[in-house]
């Protein structure tokens, strides 16, 4: 909540943060979408998606090779587009995801398969357990 206009940023538009050397990303609580190459073009080794977050687009996390570790808050799992972690390889990324939510990350419809492992995490107001 930006205090001088009011407003609540609630969405990472495309190419928000494209190509800028980031190296981790922690999305704040109050997005919901995050938009096509958001993230692209950066050197992030690991990612934390809160609860919020309901779409991930196309492109939104590639070209980040060393992108190893994703942490996603929700129970629900965010719809995922294909192509998110494009040359991130989905096979050298340890997924976390909720204690209860395993099964439903791990059904072949959603998008959250083929990663190199999907652990549980607690997840609290100030962090994970």
């Amino acid at each position: 909540n930006d205090q001088s206009t009011g407003y609540t940023v609630t969405a990472i538009g495309n190419n928000a943060f494209s190509s800028n050397q980031l190296t981790s990303v922690v999305i704040g609580q109050n997005i919901t979408s995050i938009g096509e190459d958001a993230f692209a073009e950066n050197q992030l080794t690991e990612v934390t998606i809160p609860n919020s977050v309901t779409s991930i687009a196309d492109g939104a996390f590639q070209d980040n090779p060393d992108l190893d570790l994703v942490t996603v808050e929700a129970n629900d799992p965010p719809t995922l587009h294909a192509a998110a972690f494009v040359n991130a390889d989905r096979n050298q990324i340890d997924l976390v995801v909720p204690v209860g939510a395993l099964d439903t990350y791990k059904e072949s419809n959603n998008g959250w398969t083929g990663f190199r492992s999907t652990t549980l995490g607690i997840f609290t107001d100030n962090d994970i357990k």
